[in-house]
Parts: structure tokens; sequence; C-alpha cells
């Protein structure tokens, strides 16, 4: 992608970054990593789902918060705890808690969905499983937790890491590392397509599985599967009917498209080499938009990679269909970003590592990167801009 052109217009980027905000809790937590984001349409809530941690810094493993804010006056922002390490409800105790997604329901309630251990021990946990709760912003109230069911030829069971491991076995995908250490299983965003929610679940090296839901994910049905192994992420969106998935680590293409909504899958170019963060795809004017890192962009105080943000912008697998829309930089990191489109203006959720950088990310074990530098500590939001049909920034 050499075309694109990193550094271009600072003085724009700067005025994005310049009026950003924090959000979330630095007071009661050390780390902050956004997941995914849902808004109210009628009344501009915005719910954004974030990992932190009361005990660890820069890399947020026990607690799932919820930070509910008006997008217009985010100075507002208030956050709800969703679940945390060792809580027990009715009889069932969640542990290392960690990725998770959040919606919007026909019931105008938030939904969390969130991946939970059973055990201490930092091995497979089979049981892992899928699990959500719900809150109602009505009566600021939240909902007892309960597990989401997969349909299977044996009927409706917990949607387990086994539940999900048996699946690619049972079509040949043997090759894949659920990693028994941090994440059996990932969520990736869940999008609203007519009448169905479409996600996938992925894990340390694996193949993404695609499933649907008609009952705003208290029930999901396996659709497919893509032959090609991720890193944790495969992002995808949907434009025109046409599922686009973007997978980090991916060989050969890292790009593939989908016409039957995650029934099939036919690979386009590689788009990017994707390896040191997540990146991030939505829909943006009935096209793609692609935000991703890339490395070796100075000034960095982070982990190489962590620190800037590349906007892309087109339609189909063909990658000379894109064109750099935006470029941002941040020297104290720019990781596990939220890209929000809210009435056709683009906002950003973003973390950095400028309250603990100087920290080691745990204290009791050798680190892999010295004092802090993953760059997930604390989040900021700003506002982007609306851009016209020929991705020009109107405001």
């Amino acid at each position: 992608m050499s075309k694109y052109r990193y550094y271009e217009n600072t003085t724009l980027s700067n005025r994005i970054l310049d009026r950003s905000i924090v959000i979330g809790d630095t007071v009661k937590f050390r780390a902050g990593a956004s997941q995914s984001s849902c808004v109210d349409p009628l009344r501009g809530i915005l719910y954004t789902i974030y990992l932190t941690s009361r005990a660890f810094f820069g890399e947020p493993i026990d607690t799932v918060a919820l930070n509910i804010m008006p997008i217009l006056q985010p100075h507002l922002s208030r956050d709800v705890i969703i679940v945390e390490h060792d809580m027990e409800m009715d009889g069932v105790i969640y542990k290392r808690n960690l990725i998770s997604q959040v919606l919007f329901t026909s019931h105008k309630k938030v939904r969390t969905l969130f991946m939970a251990r059973h055990s201490d021990d930092r091995e497979y946990d089979p049981t892992c499983a899928i699990y959500y709760r719900d809150y109602d912003p009505e009566t600021n109230s939240l909902s007892g937790i309960q597990p989401v069911l997969c349909h299977t030829d044996s009927g409706l069971l917990p949607l387990t890491v086994e539940l999900y491991a048996s699946y690619m076995r049972e079509r040949g995908f043997e090759d894949y590392w659920l990693d028994g250490e941090k994440e059996e299983m990932l969520i990736m965003p869940i999008y609203r397509h007519h009448d169905f929610w479409y996600s996938c679940l992925t894990s340390r090296h694996s193949y993404p599985v695609f499933w649907k839901s008609v009952d705003d994910c208290a029930t999901v049905e396996f659709t497919g599967i893509i032959p090609n192994k991720s890193k944790y992420e495969c992002m995808h969106t949907i434009a025109k009917d046409t599922l686009y998935c973007l997978l980090r680590g991916g060989e050969g293409s890292n790009y593939y498209l989908s016409h039957d909504f995650g029934r099939t899958f036919v690979p386009g170019d590689k788009m990017v080499p994707l390896w040191e963060t997540r990146s991030k795809l939505l829909t943006y004017r009935d096209k793609v938009l692609m935000a991703y890192s890339v490395y070796d962009l100075k000034p960095n105080l982070v982990r190489n990679g962590r620190n800037n943000i590349v906007f892309v912008w087109g339609e189909g697998g063909d990658e000379s269909q894109y064109d750099q829309l935006l470029f941002l930089l941040h020297p104290l990191g720019m990781v596990h970003y939220e890209i929000i489109n809210y009435k056709d203006t683009l906002y950003l959720i973003f973390s950095t590592a400028e309250l603990f950088l100087d920290i080691d990310s745990d204290p009791n074990a050798a680190s892999r990167h010295g004092p802090l530098k993953n760059a997930k500590d604390m989040m900021r939001f700003t506002r982007i801009g609306m851009f016209d049909e020929n991705g020009k920034l109107l405001f």
C-alpha cells in the first residue's frame, strides 16, 4: 500500500487528537481497552464496553465495564461494572473475564457478551464459555447473567470453547492454537443486517467461525469458517450485502469476502501486514472503512506499530479500489481503537500509555516488553468529523 501517505496533514491529525478527552474510570482502575460500542439512535447515547483491571497495568484481564456517554456531551460519561474476576452469581464463579462485545437490543436494552473461565489454572479450560448480561437504561439496572446458547445437532448447548474447537475439527481444521493461558475464545464485533446479528469467534491462532442470531444473540447458529488462520482478531463488517473480513496475522490473503453472509468466503488481495495490533472495519456511506496501524513511524514511545492509525475507504476485494481517508499519530499510543459512525459523523475511542508509561505491566512477573509499552492504560474519545461521498472532510 505504498500509495498511502503517512504523516500527511499532521495539522488535521493534531487538531483531532488535541480535542480528545479521557473517558473511563482512571481512579479505580489501572487499565482501559475498548472492545466495541453501540449507540441509542434516538437519544444519542454511546455505550462502549471496555476491559479494565484493578490490579494489572496495561493488560486488563479481570473486569468488564460499560461506559455510558452522551455522544455530544462526553464529559458526562459514567461507568457500570458488568462482571469482575471471582464474581459469583447464582452459584457460578466468573474468572479472567475477557474480550467482550456490546449491542443495542430490539428491546432497547444494552447487551454485553463476554467470555469467562471458571478455573484459576492457566491451562486449557473446555468449560470456558460466552455469557451475556443486559443493562436497562430506563431503570439504570443490570439483569442476571445468562449463557449464550448455540444451535447444534444435539439441540441448544452452551457456547463453550470446546464447542468452537469441535466445529473446526469436524471440518478438517485441526492445526489451531487455543491459548489456555489467556484467550481460549474471542468474540468479534457484532453487527446487525436486516433481521440477523452476525459475528465470529477466533482465538490465539485459529480459524474464524462465523455465526448469526435472530434473538439479540441469546442463541446463535454457526454458519461457516474462513479457511485461513488469524492471530486473535478477524474484524468484519457488512456493506451492500457483502460480508468483509480482515484477518490479523493471516498468511497469504488476509482479506476475505462472503456474498452469502458467512457461509462461504472468497479471498481478496493481501491488504496490509497486520500483526502488532488489531485493525477495525466498519461501514461508512455504503463502503468499507478500514483502520489499521503500520510499523516504524515516529515519534513513538510505545511498542512499534502502536502509535498510529491509517484510515482507508473503498469496496470490493481489490486493494486498488481503496484510498486513504485520514492518518492519525499519537506518540503515547493508539491501540484498541473503536470507530463510531453516528449519523455519518465519525468518532474515535483509543487507548494510550500516558498514565503508566514507566511502570512494568506486571511487577510480579517478567515482562516481555519492559516498562509498559502496550498502551492499554486509559481511553480517549474524540470527534473525527463527517466526510462527503468523495472522501472530503466537511467538518
